[in-house]
């Protein structure tokens, strides 16, 4: 999810959850250490000989692009969720008619209706297709963008959204993002996804067929919106520069947004769309707005309609008819290379949940989240915090200026745990009508949109409201917001395997407290360390400081770089670096909170390989490898365990052994 605006501003870090915890360790045996099968000596794989045996009995759902305790335990939440739904549905008419619970049963029953999802058609949508469609001219396809834009707060040529200024986290800017690709810059770019190409235009050729398109020039048509795309592609960001604040940062004032877009009124669009009165426009990416402004000539004015048509027919293929929604899941069935497609019923259940996530969140809350281990929970951080203190103070290659920086930027950090102090109300304000009310899915979902599209626009006038959530309490995952200096864990990682209350420290610390750990590392990694205490794009380093960084960064990228992912792949140490100095810096940090004991060390070390099993097809691994900013499973535990002196010593792993690194090649920035 790297393309579009809200990932500037918050990054979202993922992780993968392991089911049940484990506090064994194996029996010694002269130092050498093997799994049940005698197979792998934790000498040579580490991750192996923790997960080996379960990754081989594990199968992959035939519905799921692969198989880890994330998932797992995501599916349990969503499972859970989904039956407090059918309690709601069940018992509809008992709630009043503007509670959220009514409204979340008549969103869910419009869902299931297929057959007058059928019947409407486009419903609500249509007029916004339509004005697309009947366009003259450049000016008036600008106009109906402009009106999608400003009513439902979508874009295809680029995107707009309201996010902190980076360099004044208290205001916020108006962020310009990229056009809509659908597959990616890699897909259009990766010899490899060539499967993926040809899926893409068939699938552009189908949405055409239900706007009607005839017949003998639909091919045609998509090969053109296929082109467009293909072209802008080669200017849009790589997924390593995506993150990058230094690259995407890039302030305009009205002026010189007018020099970029010189073949239309831009300020006109901005006015149109409700977005006129922001102090800053940040571009995310100016070199390919300047290529969609040479588009944009009433000699591509056919083209232009039909492609913004094509992508908000797309933007909401799961809301549609039948036939729509199976074109899009029949394109997705074969970018992640699943056997079969989700169940109907799990389908209306997660859209359901997708669209209003808060409100399942607090139902999420009121039924899971013990207030107990909220507590215990944040006196870890507070901590683990402490302890990060400490090994800031004890850098040697960071000068006493600039630890007093980073020690400042730890004592401003905020610490969100479980949920919102305040729910949001937005779903009262939302009209939402019921099956019997003649209530259409497509217009209920467009609704919802039309009020967090006027949120959007209401922030113009705000500060930046620093309360808000990136995520809700029932996402199995946790991250660090450079723009607030925060670290945010949802309810749902708050629980088994991540945490139980009942097992040891050092058992915990290998779950949650390496979760928590990584997330405070991210203020420091090569991206969180441009911001200050506040929040803010600034410089407080030392000039020979940053210099010392940078080269310790190279050292961990040409580290990771060695590592292979599938046959012929390694790992991109450049694109993962912020990840992978996340994860050295949370296990040094950890390990000294659990100090020289071996047993304890030992439990540490196996329960952070054990949350990090996981098995995928091959689709996902390749999707993995040329998008995600994290190395795979088996790399964060070998390459992150072989980097810790400690690590040599709780195992005695020798010269020789597959883990064993030389001192002098080990790398960890924060060590």
């Amino acid at each position: 999810m790297r393309g579009e605006v809200a990932v500037i501003c918050s990054q979202i870090i993922a992780f993968s959850l392991l089911f049940t915890s484990c506090e064994g360790i194996a029996k010694e045996k002269k130092e050498v250490y093997a799994n049940k099968e005698g197979q792998v000596r934790l000498q040579d794989d580490y991750y192996d000989y923790i997960n080996g045996s379960l990754i081989q009995k594990k199968q992959i759902p035939a519905d799921e692009t692969g198989w880890n305790y994330f998932n797992e335990v995501s599916n349990q939440a969503e499972k859970q969720l989904n039956d407090e739904l059918k309690h709601i549905v069940t018992h509809r008419d008992e709630y009043e008619k503007n509670s959220s619970e009514y409204k979340i049963a008549s969103i869910y029953l419009t869902a299931k209706d297929m057959e007058r999802r059928d019947l409407v058609g486009f419903g609500d949508l249509k007029p916004y297709i339509n004005r697309l469609l009947c366009s003259k001219n450049i000016s008036e396809y600008l106009k109906a963008m402009a009106v999608i834009q400003k009513d439902l707060g979508k874009g295809s040529l680029f995107a707009l959204e309201a996010q902190a200024d980076l360099k004044n986290s208290n205001q916020y800017a108006l962020y310009i993002g990229e056009p809509n690709l659908m597959i990616g810059k890699e897909g259009f770019t990766r010899d490899y996804f060539e499967d993926r190409r040809e899926a893409y235009k068939n699938y552009i050729t189908e949405i055409l067929k239900t706007l009607g398109e005839k017949k003998e020039n639909v091919v045609k048509i998509s090969e053109k919106i296929y082109e467009l795309q293909e072209q802008l592609a080669k200017e849009a960001l790589d997924a390593e520069e995506s993150g990058n604040p230094s690259v995407i940062y890039n302030p305009l004032t009205k002026e010189e947004l007018k020099n970029i877009f010189t073949n239309i009124d831009i300020l006109g669009y901005l006015t149109d769309s409700g977005l006129d009165n922001y102090q800053n426009y940040i571009a995310v990416n100016p070199a390919v707005l300047k290529t969609v402004n040479q588009y944009l000539k009433e000699g591509n004015l056919s083209l232009l309609k039909k492609y913004s048509a094509f992508i908000l027919v797309s933007n909401y293929s799961g809301y549609l008819t039948k036939e729509i929604q199976d074109d899009n899941q029949n394109f997705v069935q074969i970018l992640n290379g699943t056997k079969e497609k989700p169940s109907e019923e799990k389908t209306w259940s997660r859209i359901t949940q997708e669209l209003v996530p808060m409100e399942f969140g607090k139902i999420y809350v009121e039924k899971n989240f013990s207030a107990k281990d909220k507590k215990k929970i944040e006196k870890m951080i507070d901590k683990i915090l402490m302890a990060y203190q400490k090994k800031i103070e004890g850098l040697d290659w960071m000068s006493a200026d600039t630890k007093t920086e980073a020690k400042k930027k730890l004592d401003c950090m905020t610490v969100k745990v479980g949920y919102p102090d305040l729910w949001s109300e937005e779903l009262k304000q939302v009209s939402v009508k019921a099956p019997e009310e003649e209530g259409v899915f497509i217009n209920n979902v467009l609704n919802i949109q039309k009020t967090a599209a006027k949120r959007q626009q209401e922030k113009m006038n705000k500060p930046v409201d620093k309360s808000e959530w990136g995520m809700s309490p029932q996402t199995v995952n946790a991250y660090y917001n450079p723009s607030a200096n925060e670290i945010v864990f949802p309810a749902a990682i708050l629980q088994e395997p991540f945490y139980n209350r009942a097992k040891s420290e050092a058992v915990n610390l290998g779950g949650i407290g390496m979760v928590i750990a990584h997330e405070i590392t991210h203020a420091f990694d090569n991206n969180g360390a441009k911001y200050d205490e506040k929040g803010n794009l600034h410089n407080w380093w030392t000039q020979e400081d940053y210099k010392n960084f940078e080269k310790l960064n190279e050292k961990v990228i040409e580290y990771y770089n060695q590592y292979e992912i599938i046959d012929g792949y390694k790992v991109n140490g450049k694109l993962t670096l912020g990840e992978n100095i996340a994860d050295l810096g949370a296990m040094s940090c950890v390990s000294d909170i659990v100090g020289n004991n071996k047993t304890k060390l030992r439990k540490l070390y196996t329960q952070y390989a054990k949350i990090w099993a996981c098995k995928y097809n091959k689709e996902e691994q390749l999707s993995r490898m040329n998008s995600d900013p994290h190395s795979p499973g088996k790399v964060r535990v070998n390459a992150v365990l072989s980097s810790m002196d400690k690590f040599y010593r709780a195992y005695s792993i020798k010269k020789g052994d597959r883990m064993y690194v030389a001192p002098k090649d080990r790398v960890n920035v924060y060590e």
